[in-house]
């Protein structure tokens, strides 16, 4: 067996919640190693600006709990129940299904930056990937909904938390 299959099979054998906190965690990384393009310029412009990500609010529970709980939410009813539920009924090949909700998942994050939609590329497949495997699993939309908004409220928790912890 090869290191692939070992790998997804550690993956689908995982219980729920340490299969969300690990999807997570991986997640935040990936959007810290991305993040981190922030400042690359192009032709003098930064095509990635968006001041208001990086500025700590002014009431902080309250973005918190719109970045950590509204928001997550919102996403997933409509990105993952909603979309994957939609593009089941007309019977796309799951391929499709991934692609077209990670899609449409990335293209509302557009309303931040161009980085945050590419940011959330990684995020969406994994949220998709998540409620996927668990509505398989479980048979039930309710426990597939749990698991991709809890890794997208965690995901979230996380980079809010990030902002608090800047050099200089």
């Amino acid at each position: 067996m090869d290191g692939k299959s070992n790998f997804i099979g550690w993956l689908k054998k995982l219980e729920f919640y340490r299969f969300c906190l690990f999807s997570s965690l991986t997640t935040f990384l990936v959007s810290i190693v991305v993040g981190a393009s922030y400042s690359y310029y192009i032709d003098g412009v930064n095509l990635f600006s968006s001041a208001i990500i990086f500025d700590i609010p002014k009431k902080p529970i309250y973005t918190l709990l719109e970045v950590s709980v509204i928001a997550p939410l919102i996403e997933t009813l409509f990105n993952q129940l909603l979309v994957i539920t939609i593009l089941q009924k007309i019977k796309l090949p799951l391929t499709w299904i991934i692609i077209l909700s990670t899609v449409s998942f990335s293209s509302i994050h557009l309303r931040n930056s161009l980085l945050s939609a590419i940011n959330t590329i990684f995020l969406g497949f994994v949220l998709n990937y998540a409620y996927l495997h668990w509505l398989w699993r479980t048979q039930s939309r309710k426990r597939a909904f749990e698991g991709a908004m809890a890794i997208h409220a965690l995901h979230n928790f996380f980079c809010y938390g990030l902002m608090f912890f800047r050099p200089g």
